[in-house]
């Protein structure tokens, strides 16, 4: 009896051990792929072609999956979002790891709620348009000369010109501009130093931008002040027009029959960009009034608003 019951645990060792055998010669080998996404771009699907396409879809910023060792080609689908191909190499007991990058369809999209208004609100005009009289422009007793105040605190001194001036203030800085030779200064605060910044004619107008670049609206329209060249922009009535996205570029409301609009293949009235070299369309066709619509930015995004109505800009890569 003793001896059936060895012979019984011997044979279940075996054939558990057959079966062992058996399935790691015919199984194929089998590595992982994981696809890291952030936050925003979830959720989204993976499929990979062939006879079957298979999709995987992915809820988690790291979406994994066990498969076959070899080469696989998929792409990768979002609504709203243009199609990101990629290729991966899966190999036995190893992970490879492919990064999800989907660029958004340029459009404009009716916006529930949500922005601030400010963006909207923002004062391009000198201290005396925008009603800041914390500083001002005034004839320092000590020396003669004309000196830019914060209150009573002196932040620079000049030791020409500027009678007729123009103050501009930005945080801890400002934009001194004499209005009789068209010459601008950059005021540190915090640095405590002056210096020379462009030169324009007609200043009535500035937006500062994040890179040490201005948006300068003059008589004779807006320029884009850059360290080398005062460059006409072929667009936007006046500041609140006009937006500088994060991305660097420049978005603005044009219609077709605009200078603008004869650069690009728009129709009626459209929201384009300009990155300093080339025009786009990021989306026509619209149903806003680009001679009262108004435009803004912040650090998420492009801004539209006409009357009661507020729009995204979608396609930035904010």
């Amino acid at each position: 009896m003793m001896m059936n019951k060895k012979v019984l645990i011997l044979t279940g060792l075996f054939l558990a051990l057959s079966v062992f055998v058996v399935f790691s010669l015919f199984s194929s080998p089998k590595g992982t792929l994981v696809f890291n996404a952030k936050d925003y771009y979830l959720p989204y699907t993976v499929k990979f072609p062939g006879q079957v396409t298979i999709e995987l879809p992915c809820t988690e910023t790291e979406c994994s999956s066990d498969l076959e060792i070899g080469d696989y080609n998929f792409y990768i689908e979002k609504e709203g979002y243009y199609v990101q191909e990629g290729s991966a190499t899966v190999t036995k007991g190893e992970t490879a790891y492919f990064d999800v990058e989907l660029e958004v369809v340029p459009g404009l999209t009716e916006s529930a709620g949500g922005i601030d208004e400010s963006v909207f609100e923002k004062c391009y005009g000198d201290i005396i348009a925008c009603g800041n009289s914390e500083f001002s422009m005034s004839v320092d007793e000590e020396t003669g000369y004309m000196a830019l105040w914060q209150g009573d605190i002196r932040r620079a001194t000049f030791t020409k010109g500027m009678e007729e001036s123009l103050v501009f203030v930005n945080g801890d800085t400002a934009i001194v501009y004499d209005t009789a030779e068209g010459d601008a200064y950059l005021v540190d605060f915090e640095a405590d130093s002056r210096d020379f910044a462009f030169k324009v004619a007609d200043l009535v107008g500035l937006s500062f931008l994040n890179n040490g670049e201005y948006l300068a609206q003059t008589s004779g329209g807006i320029f884009w002040v850059k360290s080398d060249k005062n460059e006409p922009l072929y667009f936007g009535r006046d500041l609140n027009s006009v937006a500088y996205g994060i991305d660097g570029k420049i978005y603005f409301i044009g219609e077709a029959t605009d200078t603008a609009g004869e650069l690009v293949a728009a129709e009626g009235v459209f929201v384009g960009s300009y990155d300093g070299i080339n025009y786009y369309v990021v989306t026509d066709g619209l149903e806003i009034d680009p001679e009262s619509a108004v435009m803004g930015s912040d650090e998420d995004g492009v801004y539209v608003k006409d009357g009661e109505k507020e729009y995204e800009i979608l396609g930035p890569s904010f």
